[in-house]
């Protein structure tokens, strides 16, 4: 199927070239047994190359379609992975005089041209890496170009990655000859450019040209191994393929296209070459490798694992592989799967998910073991027969089940992706060995760390020992001894005495150094062994590494040697040649009001005090999102800059500073970078200005306020927490109030709080610093019953006097006397209790005006009395009847009849009591003498007017002021707004 959506044949010669999907394919290994710790001379036309050579017609719209498998980066110093290219080479076999180059380099894939008379090539970029680890599994690539337009795509692993134009393109071709004589795959010759001459380490196959251009459809089938095609220009199955080079290296295998070539890269198995237990070892190991012990369902996927086993660098392992008796190519190879029966005797399952049923079970002769039920481990036994591959045949797959507390075994990992990468922390940056490495098992069976670019980590057994080394220079060794049961995952010592790394070493220090190893993600924190977790667990006062290391070392400032704590983080705006302040907010919850003493206008106030700000100068590491987990210890906050807040009105200027009360802490909200690898740990690191560090402090303070009391008990109280920064800090240092919350009692035992605020003093001046303002209304309900209600009672009692008969007076007099000493004790009581001012307070309006009603009831009863006339009497003078008290003192004239003198006599004495009578202590005779007297009085107008301003004016007096005094009182109590 070609260009132009029509249907049609592609003829080569006069077969019928039609749709096939093989079984089993050639591949070419370019440099397979060299020795990874030379490097290939890349000024050399010697190295290893897969080469067609035909005359065959340039195509002005053609496809190019290869799979490739590069194993590392070639060539250090200008990282390439694959390579293919076409066109005419020169005599000499050291360049391309004229053709096509598509590479995949560090950077991402670039196509270059050339034609004879360039001198080097003319490129176009055809995107970044889609793959983080484009090495070590299938890269299946087509690329299109049409010479007439400069049109170019790429597709990729069954998708398109890139799709522009090349604006040369069509310019260089036109000096192009006709045809062109080669192509080669995995190499190309470059005596000019950077990279030199290229041959990959790696494999290649299933080179495929096409005389025009193919479908997005069908370009996408076949990078997604769902088509298979031959090309009619080049056909990988009818070319002639030749490898030149001088050391051979190269080894030509037969793979099966479905299950190695186009096998899926989601998952990949990762062999463990030595014996351990399964429960204990092997998957924890295997969760090191940041993956999972390996294990099965049904037949394809044991399938999957036997024929992952089969590679023939396992065999040489002489723990997991023994020869047969009287061979040397039949090998029995065992390995422990993660599968179990534990939770029911004959149903095995998967160890990490037990609802999937192992539905696939071929056991070995007199397995399972049926004499106890403690064999819940699985293995598998294959026979296998190496046929000089690069994987056995398979004769023989079984399995058998074990004791797991007591068997040991090899095992299988399998991890997410197609290959497993380690992560080198701790290396100088200018360390020549690789920061990358990828797992896989050596030609000996031993476990083999491959540097993406040219080092190399491999376990000597003769030694027991690790190896690491450089192809950049063969003589530069490194030795860490470590067991190979580590798989070096985790911290280790290594010994660079013998290395090219000392321009890492500073002076005096030895050649020791520790360094991480890691297969963990960015997201995830490695224990020193090795063991992954997350990121989030780190420093978070819990151990969640088995060797507890996550709690080591858990700083969480980083300050740069000329931190001064003592200078706000403020900035310099050099375009405005101005500072620019550090922004502190400020929070206030108030906890209690705790006392209030009136007399001496001092409150006493419990309250957080919370200050937030950034400072750009500091760094923190491992944040955590949940803000009290970012508690800073005292030792870290005493060395920061905290803002000094005085608080202005408390008797020693006091001030907010960082003691052992202080919680600092810092909240998460920028994003964060990793440490770089030449750090060992791996450190989230956020940057201060982005992350807001926020203090909080609990006080207890007396601060001044005065108490203005001219409407007391209807008083409100107006409260302040003044806060100002010191001098030094005007400049460089802005506050802003920004919440108050009242936590603590608003019903206090003297007062209501009814309003706060947190504002500033002066709007216009907002230097002078913020005020917490504090409004409290007073309960008058105690006032009211200790004051008013017995001043009333009290004045009632005072008026019902009026109502005492007249001969009474002196009960009068005592009543209002008593009352008016009463409520002049009451009126000092009161006044002793609040401040002295200089000014009347609405307490003492009343209870004066209480006063003055019992001392102007005594004055208008005395002037009543006074005003009372005695009426005509006789008396006894000297045996003489005399008239006195009337309107005349006349005595008759002459004598008188005796006998009608003493009947006036006797009369007298029944009607005027004597002295006697008016002093007697027997108190009827005292009240008849007292009750005669008043009786003999004459009521005159001045005593009626006395009795109606006691009874009538006087309470209208009190009723009308009590009106008065309690309407203005609560109104104002009711009204009062809050005095800012």
């Amino acid at each position: 199927t070609m260009e132009g959506g029509g249907w049609f044949v592609i003829l080569i010669g006069s077969s019928l070239i039609h749709c096939t999907k093989s079984t089993s394919i050639r591949t070419y290994h370019l440099n397979k047994q060299i020795d990874f710790r030379n490097s290939l001379c890349f000024d050399c036309n010697t190295n290893e190359c897969l080469t067609s050579q035909r005359e065959l017609e340039y195509s002005r719209r053609f496809t190019l379609c290869y799979r490739s498998k590069p194993l590392v980066f070639s060539n250090p110093t200008i990282p390439w992975s694959t390579v293919i290219a076409f066109g005419r080479i020169n005599r000499d076999w050291t360049l391309y005089d004229e053709g096509f180059m598509f590479g995949v380099w560090e950077t991402g894939s670039w196509l270059g041209f050339t034609n004879r008379m360039m001198t080097t090539y003319s490129w176009v970029g055809l995107g970044e890496l889609r793959s983080d680890i484009p090495l070590q599994s299938w890269r299946h690539i087509c690329f299109t170009v049409d010479m007439d337009s400069g049109d170019v795509s790429l597709f990729e692993n069954g998708r398109a990655t890139w799709k522009g134009r090349g604006e040369n393109i069509p310019e260089v071709v036109k000096s192009f000859s006709t045809t062109f004589s080669h192509l080669t795959a995995g190499c190309a010759y470059r005596s000019q450019g950077n990279t030199g001459h290229m041959s990959m380490y790696g494999e290649v196959t299933d080179v495929q040209m096409y005389s025009g251009i193919m479908t997005d459809r069908e370009l996408e089938d076949i990078t997604g191994c769902r088509l298979f095609l031959e090309g009619d220009l080049i056909s990988w199955k009818k070319a002639s393929w030749n490898v030149r080079g001088t050391k051979l290296n190269t080894v030509i295998e037969e793979k099966d296209l479905e299950d190695e070539v186009c096998a899926s890269a989601s998952k990949s198995f990762h062999f463990l070459p030595f014996k351990q237990s399964m429960e204990t070892a092997i998957m924890d190991l295997c969760n090191k490798l940041s993956g999972r012990a390996a294990g099965f369902r049904d037949e394809k996927s044991f399938n999957q694992i036997a024929n992952f086993l089969a590679n023939t660098n396992h065999l040489q392992s002489a723990e997991c592989s023994a020869q047969t008796e009287g061979t040397t190519d039949n090998y029995v190879f065992t390995t422990f799967l993660a599968n179990t029966d534990v939770d029911v005797e004959g149903v095995w399952r998967d160890i990490y998910n037990k609802s999937d049923i192992v539905t696939y079970l071929p056991w070995a002769p007199n397995r399972p073991y049926s004499g106890s039920r403690k064999y819940n481990c699985m293995k598998t036994t294959l026979l296998l027969a190496d046929e000089g591959g690069s994987r056995a045949k398979v004769k023989n797959a079984s399995l058998g089940d074990e004791e797991c507390a007591h068997f040991t075994d090899c095992g299988v990992c399998q991890v997410d992706g197609p290959v497993q990468m380690m992560q080198v922390r701790g290396l100088c940056k200018k360390s020549i060995f690789d920061r990358q490495y990828i797992y896989t098992i050596n030609n000996d069976g031993t476990p083999m760390w491959m540097g993406l670019r040219s080092s190399t980590i491999v376990y000597k057994e003769a030694e027991s020992r690790w190896e690491w080394y450089d192809r950049k220079n063969n003589r530069s060794l490194a030795i860490i001894y470590s067991t190979p049961q580590t798989l070096l995952l985790g911290l280790h010592t290594v010994d660079f005495s013998e290395s090219f790394d000392q321009a890492c070493l500073r002076k005096g220090q030895t050649s020791l150094r520790n360094l991480k190893f890691s297969t963990c993600k960015s997201d995830q924190f490695t224990c020193s062994d090795g063991q992954c977790i997350n990121a989030e667990q780190r420093c978070d006062q819990t151990s969640n590494c088995m060797d507890e290391s996550d709690e080591e070392d858990c700083r969480m400032i980083f300050q740069k040697d000329n931190y001064n704590n003592k200078i706000s983080p403020f900035k310099y705006d050099q375009k405005e040649d101005k500072n620019i302040p550090a922004v502190v907010n400020i929070s206030v919850s108030i906890r209690d009001i705790i006392k209030i003493e009136e007399i001496d206008h001092i409150f006493t106030a419990k309250y957080a005090m919370i200050m937030e700000w950034y400072d750009y100068r500091l760094k923190f590491y491992n944040l955590k999102a949940n803000r009290s987990m970012n508690a800073l210890s005292y030792e870290e906050l005493i060395k920061m800059w905290i803002p000094l807040v005085i608080f202005d009105n408390t008797e020693n200027n006091e001030a907010t500073k960082g003691d052992e009360d202080t919680e600092m802490t810092v909240s998460r909200e920028g994003d964060f970078v990793r440490s770089e690898d030449s750090v060992t740990e791996e450190i989230n690191i956020f940057e201060g200005e982005k992350n807001r560090i926020t203090f909080n402090r609990v006080y207890t303070k007396r601060f001044k306020c005065v108490y203005e009391l001219q409407m007391y008990p209807f008083d409100t109280q107006s409260c302040t927490i003044h806060m100002k920064l010191r001098d030094l800090e005007l400049a460089s240092v802005f506050l802003i109030p920004d919440t108050l919350k009242m936590d603590g009692q608003t019903v206090l035992t003297q007062f209501i709080v009814t309003n706060w605020k947190l504002v500033y003093d002066d709007l216009n001046d907002q230097s002078k610093g913020l005020s917490v303002l504090i409004v409290m209304k007073r309960r008058i309900i105690n006032e009211l019953l200790t004051t008013y209600l017995p001043t009333v009672l009290i004045l009632i009692i005072v008026y019902i006097t009026n109502y005492f008969k007249t001969f009474f007076f002196e009960a009068v007099v005592t009543v209002n006397l008593t009352a008016l000493l009463v409520l002049t004790t009451l009126f000092i009581s009161v006044s002793d209790s609040l401040p002295q001012t200089a000014y009347v307070k609405m307490v003492d309006i009343w209870l004066i005006f209480a006063q003055l009603i019992p001392f102007f009831e005594v004055l208008l009863h005395t002037f009543m009395d006074n005003m009372r006339q005695e009426g005509e009497r006789e008396i006894n003078h000297h045996g003489k009847a005399i008239t006195v008290g009337g309107d005349s003192d006349n005595s008759k004239n002459g004598l008188f009849d005796s006998t009608s003198s003493r009947a006036k006599l006797a009369f007298m004495d029944s009607v005027s009591p004597t002295v006697a009578e008016m002093v007697d202590r027997d108190e009827k005779k005292l009240v008849d003498a007292r009750k005669k007297f008043y009786e003999a009085q004459i009521i005159t107008d001045w005593v009626k007017f006395g009795e109606f301003v006691s009874r009538i004016v006087i309470p209208f007096f009190i009723l009308t002021f009590s009106f008065v005094y309690w309407t203005y009182g609560l109104t104002q109590y009711l009204s009062t707004p809050s005095r800012n």
